[in-house]
């Protein structure tokens, strides 16, 4: 695990957005003209998500989880995630599947890990943990959609750029090789649970502390 201060963690996150950013482009596509920006970053107990900034009009904050608030691979996975989601912010409704399932991805693939087993173990635990199969099946779906097409995403952005539209009909029309199983998956709206974390990597770490969303 690699750390630094609580006070310099937001110091430390703000180089990390726009290369975090240009990985989420070239998987997704740009970001849609919302008029929406981010103001910032903060660490909250009902973290990771999206939220108005309070007193900022068309402004939203990314709120981590306060285990990411000295913890610099735990914190990158998160902001990652959440960073796909500000493509198109929405502080209303489930995401669907597809979106979901490119945000578990870029989680794991977008940042450089300060330490290398980082990512693997972080894959490994949320393959093996039950209650968060909702997040698996959405990265094994978005992986199965990327195999048939690697550009996917970015075609059915550029045909619709709110993830919320990509209905099981808008996948095959504008991706007709995607079996109707694939595409029904990928539009759905499914409860997502509290956020995983490599368990026995946090374990190892902070042996006195239950696992964050245990």
């Amino acid at each position: 695990m690699s750390t630094v201060s609580a006070p310099s963690m937001t110091q430390w996150l703000a180089p990390q957005i726009m290369p975090l950013f240009d990985k989420i482009r070239d998987l997704c596509g740009p970001e849609e003209d919302t008029g929406i920006s981010i103001a910032g970053i903060v660490f909250r107990e009902d973290g990771p998500g999206i939220a108005a900034a309070l007193g900022l009009d068309n402004a939203i904050v990314v709120i981590l989880d306060l285990a990411a608030e000295t913890d610099q691979d735990w914190a990158l996975l998160e902001l990652a995630h959440e960073l796909t989601h500000c493509l198109v912010p929405s502080l209303e409704g489930r995401a669907l599947m597809m979106e979901e399932g490119a945000a578990v991805m870029l989680s794991l693939t977008a940042p450089v890990f300060q330490t290398e087993e980082f990512g693997v173990q972080a894959l490994t635990d949320l393959m093996e943990m039950p209650e968060r199969g909702n997040y698996a099946e959405a990265l094994s779906a978005v992986t199965a959609l990327l195999k048939i097409d690697g550009a996917a995403i970015r075609k059915l952005r550029a045909a619709q750029p709110d993830w919320k539209t990509h209905t099981a009909e808008l996948i095959r029309q504008v991706l007709p090789d995607v079996p109707e199983d694939l595409a029904a998956v990928l539009s759905e709206q499914r409860e997502m649970h509290t956020p995983w974390m490599p368990s026995d990597w946090w374990h190892r770490q902070h042996p006195t502390c239950a696992s964050p969303g245990a």
